[in-house]
């Protein structure tokens, strides 16, 4: 009863108002539409008055459709339900597709929802848990950790321990130089004459012309380095 009292006030105000308010000037100023895209007007020029309008409706093919879908259900759910047995089981696979509402349910569950809650996961674990927490926070926290107690050891608070890595540092340092050196042929005693009287050193020296055999490079250097008589 109550969608019958709104039904009814309902046709009523539509009858009197679906000319003006669609057809005529109602949203004049209000609503600008092109001329190439005025659907309502082609309509309203084929509109020929409420009653007209609802005689129209009533000759469609959806109202027909409907109708047979109410009476269909109406015979085989009220009149005859055996008939509904009946067709459920001539016509399975109709009658599952109809359950089942065309599968769409299915489709949302059982791929959409699964493949969102799969990314979730994934994400979840993967970006928040092992890549946030675990790489960035915890793994930074770690690291610290790590080197500080590293460090610890090293600061150690005796005289002797710093003395110690001072000394491996001063000799990594001349290390380092004497390997990068350009006098690195002939015994320590000869380095500085050499290098003086050389601008390019002993490994300009050994730097062998086309032609010239490795050996001779070998020689130069023995000869260079022995001392003048």
């Amino acid at each position: 009863m109550p969608l019958v009292a709104l039904a009814i006030p309902s046709i009523l105000i539509g009858a009197l108002t679906v000319g003006p308010v669609l057809f005529g000037h109602y949203f004049t100023g209000s609503i600008l539409v092109l001329d190439r895209n005025d659907v309502l007007g082609a309509i309203g020029g084929e509109f020929g008055g409420p009653v007209r309008f609802a005689l129209q409706g009533l000759l469609a093919p959806p109202l027909w459709l409907a109708a047979a879908g109410a009476v269909t259900a109406w015979a085989f759910f009220l009149r005859r339900p055996a008939w509904a047995d009946l067709a459920a089981r001539k016509a399975r696979w109709l009658y599952r597709v109809l359950t089942e509402k065309y599968y769409f349910d299915w489709f949302n569950e059982r791929i959409l929802a699964a493949l969102a809650r799969l990314i979730g996961v994934g994400l979840w674990k993967g970006g928040d848990e092992a890549l946030i927490d675990g790489a960035l926070v915890n793994g930074s926290a770690a690291t610290v950790g790590w080197l500080g107690s590293v460090m610890r050891r090293v600061q150690s608070g005796y005289l002797y321990s710093y003395a110690f890595w001072m000394m491996i540092g001063l000799a990594l340092l001349l290390g380092w130089f004497l390997a990068h050196s350009p006098c690195r042929c002939g015994p320590p005693s000869t380095l500085g004459a050499r290098c003086r009287s050389s601008p390019s050193g002993c490994r300009g020296s050994r730097a062998s012309t086309p032609g010239t055999r490795s050996g001779s490079t070998a020689s130069h250097c023995r000869s260079s380095s022995s001392p003048p008589s």
